[in-house]
């Protein structure tokens, strides 16, 4: 136990900015809980996959620790205000022998800025079923890649820059390696630098989830001026929390509709084992 401990308490000295911000703060053994930015974003205000983030973290201290996430809907009501610490508060909506659902706030200076609705699963043995590698051939053809879609180390090695995942990532924690891109889509595989304790992948992920869907959306539109661009909604459903979001992970982002002020992208991630086949 002690060597475990020293391990852990070891690691977390070691913590990156963004692994110290996911990291919360309880009120008087409430499900209360305070937060503060990881850093400034260029923008200058709160970066919403940051919320996000903090959110399901909040969620995850008030299930047992046999829970684990399967999926999220949140709604973006105000822009989170940079300087300012976040305040969540979690209420416990059910807790059954399966499952268990939670709503989070997250309030800033008295107004709530975001709402989230997150349901918790005990793992279940269940049939299996992944898309099969023909079908990641197709995607690896569709994007004129040959048969395959070439992983992080060769693209590395053949000179493809490493990159911060977004423009929120101004400590340079998380790193991209573009794959090959559209005029409606992007594919790069993406992780967080240093080595994640046990139970922060999904929050890790959540946040990277939020990196890149405005850029995204803003694609088909070519030169266009924009006004100030933010995220109104964002759900994730975690089909498997067998991933660690410190090893490559492929993000399949693409936006699908633009229309009255509002569009609609998506992401489907997967981790590098999945993309890999025998040629």
């Amino acid at each position: 136990i002690n060597a475990e401990y020293g391990e852990t308490e070891h690691l977390s000295s070691m913590s990156s900015s963004l692994q110290r911000a996911l990291r919360l703060n309880q009120i008087a053994v409430c499900d209360v809980f305070t937060g503060s930015e990881v850093s400034k974003t260029p923008w200058g205000r709160v970066f919403g996959g940051q919320i996000l983030a903090q959110s399901l973290r909040a969620a995850q201290h008030t299930v047992d620790s046999s829970l684990q996430v399967h999926s999220l809907h949140g709604y973006f009501l105000l822009a989170g205000e940079s300087g300012v610490d976040l305040l969540f508060t979690v209420e416990r909506v059910r807790d059954g022998r399966s499952f268990a659902t939670r709503v989070v706030k997250c309030v800033q200076r008295a107004k709530t800025i975001f709402i989230m609705t997150a349901s918790f699963h005990r793992p279940e043995v269940g049939p299996l079923f992944q898309r099969p590698a023909t079908d990641l051939r197709r995607i690896a053809q569709f994007h004129h890649l040959g048969n395959r879609i070439p992983l992080a180390p060769e693209l590395i090695g053949g000179g493809v820059a490493r990159v911060p995942t977004g423009g929120a990532d101004t400590a340079s924690d998380t790193e991209a390696v573009l794959v090959a891109e559209g005029q409606w889509w992007v594919l790069r595989w993406c992780r967080h630098k240093g080595r994640l304790l046990e139970g922060e992948s999904s929050v890790v992920l959540a946040w990277l989830s939020d990196t890149s869907m405005v850029s995204t959306v803003k694609r088909p539109h070519g030169t266009r001026r924009w006004g100030p661009s933010v995220s109104l909604d964002h759900a994730l459903h975690f089909h498997s929390l067998e991933f660690r979001a410190d090893q490559w992970l492929l993000f399949n982002t693409r936006t699908s509709v633009s229309c009255g002020g509002r569009a609609s992208p998506g992401l489907r991630c997967s981790p590098s084992k999945v993309c890999w086949w025998r040629q």
